[in-house]
């Protein structure tokens, strides 16, 4: 319920917002990017939060950036600056960095200590299911004739309510979330592999997960091609997470997630090399069935090889942002350049490839 609201709306509906708020603005590739980058800068600094600050009570500081993160996706349909919007923005990334590392470590210490860690997917699924309801309710806000400001308005009224919900589930008492143990340099250096081939996978997926829509507008001027895309994306993400995770726990985490990785590059290359808007289905169909199964493997692993959760899922989500920032720059600036999203994308398919490379260099014993 927490993803669901903080990254499958919070994050990931600027998306399908995006082409409206371009055409009725003026925004530019390079400035759309920006606005993204920002978010993500927002990502980091919250990744990079969560590495020193273990909450005393992680639920009161998990409803608080949970609010955060409704207040500032609400907040994106009140005004068009883009001073305002890049502020609004990094606000958010914030928040939505800091509610995935304290939900995530609190739901994965809970349960190893039950001994039911392959619960997990029904966690990470709730990103696909905010991402399908986010693109149902633009779809509706579209439909009627309404705008980008009313689109954004009842995302975050959709975040407020995702949040309430969560907290009605989290219990008034939760265990305190798991501390760090002693170093082991071999531990380490799996760690650091993991580390960067998570912050390749963050740059490699981010350039589809953002300019998708705008993809498909170009292709097809349809708001219905537009929504079927984006809907693709979150439909196939919900479920996803089960299926990796269940592969991950027969053939290794490690090896799950570079075969994940393999396909989401398959998906990402096809996004700028395949012809219409079926191409783009099938690349969003590919970028949604891989990228939440990679974040959940990536974590998993994170946990296995350290032994605990917060600090290890802070690098990795730190790693990731990193890559995210880089993603809607690289692309903003590539079209301009270009004129198309063709080399950006194939340099995001070969992040995903080394990605892959990188965590079969690991060995399997250490996750």
């Amino acid at each position: 319920m927490a993803i669901c609201g903080a990254l499958g709306i919070g994050r990931f509906v600027y998306t399908p917002i995006l082409p409206f708020m371009a055409t009725d603005l003026g925004l530019s590739t390079p400035i759309a990017g920006w606005i993204a980058s920002s978010n993500f800068v927002g990502y980091l600094i919250g990744a990079a939060l969560a590495l020193y600050l273990v909450p005393g009570r992680p639920r009161r500081a998990l409803i608080f950036w949970l609010t955060m993160s409704a207040l500032t996706t609400s907040a994106m349909g009140l005004f068009e600056n883009l001073g305002l919007f890049l502020a609004i923005r990094l606000l958010a990334g914030v928040a939505s960095a800091l509610v995935l590392v304290i939900a995530s470590s609190l739901v994965l210490d809970r349960l190893a200590s039950i001994g039911k860690s392959e619960f997990a997917a029904i966690h990470f699924s709730g990103v696909g299911v905010g991402i399908a309801l986010s693109a149902s309710l633009i779809r509706l806000v579209s439909s009627r004739g309404g705008d980008w400001h009313e689109m954004w308005l009842l995302a975050g009224i959709a975040s407020v309510a995702t949040a309430i919900g969560a907290a009605i589930l989290i219990p008034e008492r939760v265990q305190d979330i798991s501390r760090p143990r002693g170093g082991d340099d071999k531990l380490d250096a799996a760690m650091r592999r993991l580390t960067i081939a998570y912050g390749l996978f963050g740059f490699g997926y981010v350039i589809t997960a953002t300019f998708i829509v705008t993809m498909v507008r170009l292709e097809e001027h349809s708001s219905l091609a537009e929504f079927r895309v984006w809907l693709t994306v979150g439909l196939c993400a919900a479920p996803s997470v089960v299926i990796w995770t269940y592969l991950g726990r027969r053939i290794g985490e490690l090896r799950a997630f570079a075969a994940a990785s393999s396909i989401e590059a398959a998906g990402v290359i096809l996004s700028a090399t395949g012809n219409g808007s079926t191409a783009l289905l099938i690349s969003g169909a590919l970028l949604g069935a891989t990228f939440m199964g990679l974040t959940a493997l990536g974590m998993v692993a994170a946990r296995s090889i350290s032994g605990t959760s917060q600090r290890p899922l802070a690098f990795l989500s730190s790693a990731f942002a990193i890559g995210q920032i880089l993603g809607p720059l690289v692309a903003g600036y590539g079209v301009q350049l270009t004129g198309g999203f063709l080399w950006p994308c194939l340099m995001a398919g070969l992040a995903l490839i080394v990605g892959a490379l990188l965590a079969l260099s690991i060995p399997p014993k250490r996750a």
